[in-house]
C-alpha cells in the first residue's frame, strides 16, 4: 500500500512463469541497445620457424653466444613469442 507523499512502487505483475522471483517484472519500456567498441586491429599470431629461430639467436646473442644451449634458446624464443600473442 502506497500513502500519498511516498515513491511509487512498481506495482507490475511476475513474467507469468511458475516459480518466477517476485522481482522479475515485464518490461516494455526496455530497448536492447548495442554499445559499439573500439576495432581491434588483426595481429599475426603465427609462430612460423623462422620467427622462432630469429628470437633463438636474439636470445643466444644476449647470452653471450653460448655453445650448446640451441634447444634451450629455441624453447625460451617460443614462450616469449606466445606470450606476445
Amino acid at each position: 500500500m502506497t500513502t500519498s507523499g511516498s515513491p511509487s512502487v512498481n506495482t507490475r505483475k511476475s513474467a507469468g512463469k511458475v516459480g518466477a522471483p517476485a522481482s522479475a517484472t515485464t518490461r516494455v519500456d526496455a530497448i536492447p541497445v548495442r554499445v559499439p567498441t573500439a576495432p581491434v586491429a588483426p595481429q599475426d599470431v603465427t609462430l612460423t620457424h623462422e620467427r622462432i629461430g630469429e628470437r633463438a639467436k636474439a636470445i643466444w646473442q644476449q647470452k653471450g653466444c653460448p655453445s650448446g644451449r640451441d634447444e634451450e634458446n629455441w624453447y625460451e624464443a617460443i614462450a616469449q613469442l606466445a606470450t606476445e600473442i
